[in-house]
């Protein structure tokens, strides 16, 4: 995995600097939030690794990672640092569970292991961080308390379709939006509230196009972006 400054473009070549150290593909990574020269990275070989960035940037084929965490039994595939504590890492994997770390330690915290039944599709934290999100290919998703790992709500049939779901937190509003597909492949939004998961707040469909949706939140600006895989146009 490469790291590269945006105010010096170049042609990328062969050999360049890079951080090498996963066995198997990259699946993720996410920049550390309180530090600018952290990265997390994670993969199939079922590791999670974190990467201190040089100060002045890459010079150099890195192998050896800050920290390793170790735990997942399957390809880990989503990684995303906590909003609001330092230190704090959640991670999902194909073998259905979901991790909380603390990073300084190189330790796991807890762990949310029989919830899923199938692969989980998206991990979320809400905007304080004490609780988090999840979607999954059996069509639920689940509110989960970070603290404890424990279910604290759940939404059985989100979206009808087969495909993926993706979640995001509406900042402090206390909404979670879900991106997903009906059972005739309209690709549709709902607004839901976790005080109530029996129906959902609101619903919008919006067209029968067949990439998936990934949703974007600006707290600054209070606006949702919607942006489609293959799409020419981003929605907010």
């Amino acid at each position: 995995m490469g790291i590269f400054d945006l105010s010096k473009p170049q042609k990328f070549k062969t050999g360049l600097p890079h951080f090498s150290g996963h066995s198997a593909p990259v699946l993720d990574f996410d920049f550390y939030p309180f530090s600018d020269n952290l990265i997390a990275t994670s993969s199939e070989d079922t590791t999670i690794k974190l990467w201190e960035i040089p100060e002045g940037g890459l010079t150099s084929v890195i192998t050896t990672p800050v920290c390793e965490l170790l735990g997942h039994g399957r390809k880990v595939t989503l990684i995303r640092f906590h909003p609001t504590a330092s230190n704090v890492l959640g991670s999902t994997s194909a073998d259905q569970s979901v991790k909380i770390w603390d990073i300084e330690k190189c330790a796991e915290i807890n762990s949310l292991n029989d919830a899923h039944k199938e692969l989980i599709q998206d991990f979320v934290w809400d905007f304080s961080g004490n609780r988090y999100a999840t979607s999954s290919k059996d069509k639920a998703i689940r509110l989960v308390d970070a603290r404890s790992a424990t279910l604290t709500g759940s939404i059985e049939n989100a979206h009808d379709g087969t495909k993926s779901v993706k979640l995001t937190f509406l900042g402090s509003a206390d909404r979670l939006a879900s991106v997903g597909f009906s059972r005739s492949s309209m690709r549709q939004l709902k607004i839901w509230d976790p005080r109530n998961l029996t129906t959902e707040v609101s619903r919008l469909d919006l067209d029968n196009a067949a990439g998936a949706i990934m949703p974007f939140f600006d707290p600054d600006t209070n606006l949702l972006f919607l942006a489609g895989k293959g799409d020419g146009n981003v929605r907010s």
